[in-house]
């Protein structure tokens, strides 16, 4: 029976170290009910890309490919 209840503390101890991790990395918070989220800027050239990507190296990004075939 110990050996039973090791792996459930065990367990039970890596889910609640899982879910401290998923929190994203996201240092500032806002506030009750406010919402950080703006539209896309208006990309007029390759440099104003590369600008806005580089000013956001500490936030997640997706980067998409799409190829015709």
């Amino acid at each position: 029976m110990t050996k039973s209840r090791n792996t459930i503390v065990l367990a039970t101890i890596l889910l609640v170290l899982l879910a401290a991790g998923c929190g994203g990395g996201r240092s500032s918070h806002t506030g009750a009910g406010t919402s950080t989220a703006a539209s896309p800027p208006q990309l007029e050239s390759i440099r104003q890309l590369q600008t806005a990507f580089n000013s956001a190296s500490r936030e997640p990004t997706l980067v998409v490919l799409i190829a015709p075939t």
